[in-house]
């Protein structure tokens, strides 16, 4: 496809971050660097992640992801240029944990013909900074035998950034920083989670 164009920017409903593989790194060694910068907030928290496949639908987005937990929400993500996922549009629709059954949101998601796919878990260490967050997560599959594990440095979602640029700039100057770990531009990952772990259905 070709790059899309966001008029409309608002730091809320897009998602710009950069990821790496951080299977190399301890947990200890990463919680070292992130003490360093000075965090203003620090949680540490897993849960299950359920995908829930668009199957070709062209509602500009694949997927459906339900998020569990203690505050549980239902995500869109629009990727903006097939080259990469660093600024993607992003959607988080909190819902009623009191209320809502992971049931409930596989009767929505049936309505509009999504097939669950995949679940994963992830177990993530988050440190919020001034203008940033940056994460350190493990994934497991259904069965929770670990996969993979990250780092990824986010423009904070919660804060009105003037304009794109300076969301991206704020994750390309602390990406800088991810050297002393020894990770550089050049290991930045196109893909998504959604695109790493999905299944590829015609292969059953």
């Amino acid at each position: 496809m070709a790059d899309k164009e966001d008029t409309q920017y608002v730091s809320k409903y897009r998602e710009i971050e950069m990821k790496y593989y951080a299977d190399s790194i301890s947990i200890q060694k990463f919680t070292e660097f992130a003490e360093k910068f000075k965090p203003t907030k620090f949680v540490e928290v897993g849960s299950f992640d359920h995908y829930y496949d668009s199957n070709g639908q062209d509602f500009g987005f694949e997927f459906l992801r339900y998020r569990e937990g203690p505050q549980p929400e239902l995500t869109i993500k629009e990727k903006l240029s097939d080259k990469n996922n660093n600024n993607r549009i992003e959607v988080d629709l909190p819902l009623d944990p009191e209320r809502c059954t992971r049931a409930d949101v596989k009767a929505f998601c049936d309505r509009f013909k999504f097939e669950h796919n995949v679940s994963i878990f992830k177990y993530c260490y988050i440190y919020w900074y001034e203008n940033l967050t940056l994460v350190y997560y493990i994934v497991y599959d259904s069965d929770m035998k670990e996969k993979n594990r990250y780092i990824e440095i986010e423009a904070r979602k919660d804060i009105e950034h003037a304009d794109e640029s300076v969301a991206v700039d704020i994750v390309k100057k602390f990406e800088v920083n991810l050297a002393e770990l020894g990770i550089t531009p050049h290991g930045r990952l196109k893909k998504s989670q959604w695109e790493i772990n999905r299944k590829d259905k015609s292969k059953k």
